[in-house]
């Protein structure tokens, strides 16, 4: 009595015998008793709102989106007993090969014929009604629950297992869907190579239909409970949209431009004096499937009747034979394998001819190294096996190329050669805040990197072997071998380090698109020598083809001189050699150049005979970009510095 917590409870529940659900009663009453003593329990959805707030037991993780529709909550690392109770979550469980527990009796009915290749390990999923039987699920045990709101008692839900309900949004585009679940079950990487094989699919059907925004494609359903016209924010609608087919001026609307019109969005029901809307060069129509003998029956006579209607038989895609009547996928398609078969029914009704790159991609076994503990994850470096956290928060970086991709990549080191890359990395300005001192590259201060207490340390082989062992005793450490590759091989090891892959091959789409920016706005300039030639006090060299800034001349397609034209990283010449510098364009970089032997080259006679020199196309360079910085922000502005110095005006 003395703190106020008696609690008035039910005590037929409380000292029953009751089996599951009086078990589940007094689970909730302990969480809402918990919740209004100020305390919280394992399974109470937290009160913060800053998922870094949250103080998860070992084997979970604070998660936190943008479509969760509940407050940040703590998950299970890797779950194994899933309950999953809409298409996307299903399908994606069965992808990663970890099939749920239980799911809904309907998803049950429809996706054995939806997605014939798991029949048999759908044969054998618990099967829940609508909304889902929760005494059920707690005989199952489950470790997380995956739901829509409607599909489940939310509240009671909360005291078996940690549950996710996401937006409603999710289900109008496959991608959202799909990329939410997989950051719930922790395999975002697995999303983006589904991403990424769907677009390549999409990108070979829109070349093989060579105008798509000339096509106007309808698309409707036709069951038992009615006609229905489904618009570009439904599923089937969006990625119609992603291929860019275009939708007859009936089916174009969304949101509120819809409810003017129709009252409702999404879905507008028609009568069938209103077919006229269902008309356009091409029409899908479909139903939905069931295993149930008699609801199959029943969708089928009803589709065979309404082939039949005259109203249906004037329409311009019938009498053209562009209607197609299609499976039941369609009215699903809100998950990546359902809708590459949509994608398949375009090429097969739309094209000559089919899609080449595969539907199903198989999830990289590899990535759940049973080897691994439930917080890391096992990554090859060339300092072998390395287990690092699944997502590092305190990262120290030892070189400026590990701080450009770092910084790239959204993550801010809490540690770094800061005064190196405030002197060599001026293109960083701005980025910088926050990040604190260990000493130059050269010499990095173990005592400094202690302090920080990082969780992730990068760097490379070359530049800091001799102090490894020390470093992996600090946190775990991650090498690249060597400074003397292309960039973008050190750039991915980076991101998987940090658990930032999909952002890495993002990021590398975009600088590759940049390259083929540069290489058109360079035209005839392609054809062009280029010679890179570095001053440092008591140093000459030239940079070759396996350099940083090599590599990227190599991108673009710009030639070297012979005496450059070389695998090797770089060269050193005295003034002697002076002829080996000589191209179409001579850039000219270095750093303490006063101390240097720029000043005698560029006095020298022999400098003034350079073919480059005497057509004024001797140019000097940011230091910073194009050889100190290593890293994809560097490449892309040394790219743009290459448009202007190869194509302005004389």
């Amino acid at each position: 009595m003395q703190n106020e917590r008696v609690v008035i409870v039910d005590g037929t529940v409380w000292t029953s015998i009751g089996g599951p659900l009086a078990a589940l009663q007094v689970l909730a009453d302990v969480e809402a008793a918990l919740a209004q003593a100020g305390e919280k329990t394992a399974d109470a959805a937290p009160a913060e709102t800053n998922p870094a707030a949250l103080d998860c037991a070992e084997g979970f993780r604070p998660f936190d989106h943008e479509l969760l529709a509940s407050e940040p909550l703590c998950l299970p690392i890797a779950p194994q007993r899933i309950v999953a109770l809409d298409i996307a979550s299903l399908e994606l469980a069965l992808l990663i090969g970890q099939p749920p527990v239980v799911t809904s009796d309907w998803m049950l009915q429809e996706m054995p014929l939806l997605l014939p290749q798991y029949a048999d390990t759908l044969a054998g999923i618990e099967a829940v009604g609508y909304p889902a039987e929760l005494e059920k699920i707690l005989l199952l045990k489950p470790d997380i629950i995956l739901a829509p709101e409607d599909t489940i008692d939310v509240e009671q839900a909360r005291a078996i297992a940690p549950l996710v309900v996401p937006e409603q949004v999710i289900y109008d585009d496959w991608k959202l869907g799909m990329q939410f679940w997989s950051e719930v079950l922790n395999v975002p990487d697995f999303y983006a190579q589904m991403e990424a094989n769907y677009n390549a699919r999409v990108a070979e059907l829109q070349a093989a239909l060579g105008q798509p925004d000339e096509l106007e494609v309808s698309v409707i359903s036709a069951s038992t409970y009615g006609l229905y016209l489904w618009m570009p924010d439904s599923p089937p609608g969006a990625i119609l949209a992603d291929v860019g087919l275009a939708r007859p001026e009936a089916q174009s609307l969304v949101g509120e431009d819809a409810i003017a019109r129709y009252g409702e969005k999404q879905y507008i029901e028609i009568s069938e004096e209103r077919l006229d809307l269902a008309d356009g060069d091409a029409l899908f129509y479909f139903t939905y499937a069931s295993t149930d003998p008699k609801i199959a029956g029943e969708e089928s006579a009803f589709i065979k009747t309404f082939e039949q209607k005259p109203l249906w038989q004037t329409l311009n895609a019938v009498k053209a034979k562009k209607a197609f009547f299609v499976p039941g996928y369609w009215w699903r398609s809100q998950s990546y394998l359902l809708a590459n078969k949509v994608i398949d029914d375009l090429f097969t009704y739309l094209t000559d001819t089919e899609a080449t790159t595969p539907t199903e991609i198989p999830f990289p076994a590899a990535a759940v190294s049973s080897a691994s503990t439930p917080k890391t994850r096992l990554i090859q470096t060339v300092m072998g096996e390395i287990a690092v956290p699944v997502s590092p928060q305190r990262v120290v970086v030892l070189d400026t190329g590990e701080l450009d991709n770092t910084l790239a990549l959204g993550v801010k080191p809490v540690g770094a050669p800061l005064a190196d890359a405030q002197e060599y990395q001026g293109y960083l300005t701005g980025q910088l805040d926050g990040i604190s001192e260990i000493g130059p590259v050269g010499e990095p201060s173990l005592e400094a990197i202690l302090a920080l207490k990082p969780d992730l340390i990068l760097g490379s082989k070359q530049r800091h072997e001799a102090i490894y062992p020390q470093l992996a005793e600090i946190a775990p450490t991650v090498f690249v071998e060597s400074l003397r590759v292309p960039w973008q091989d050190n750039f991915r090891l980076h991101a998987e380090a940090l658990g930032k892959s999909a952002e890495a091959e993002q990021l590398l789409a975009d600088y590759e698109a940049h390259v083929a920016e540069t290489q058109k706005a360079l035209g005839d300039k392609l054809d062009t020598t280029i010679s890179i030639i570095r001053f440092r006090p008591d140093q000459v060299r030239l940079y070759l083809k396996g350099s940083f800034i090599g590599y990227i001349l190599q991108d673009v397609g710009l030639k070297r001189p012979p005496a450059q034209d070389k695998d090797e990283f770089a060269t050193e010449i005295s003034l002697e050699q002076i002829a080996d510098v000589d191209a179409d364009y001579i850039f000219l970089t270095g750093y303490n150049t006063e101390d240097s032997d720029l000043a005698k080259f560029m006095e020298s006679e022999l400098w003034t005979t350079l073919n480059a020199v005497k057509a004024g196309q001797v140019e000097p360079v940011d230091d910073d970009t194009w050889i100190s910085g290593l890293g994809i922000q560097a490449a892309n502005h040394v790219l743009d510095d290459l448009v202007g110095y190869l194509t302005k005006a004389k």
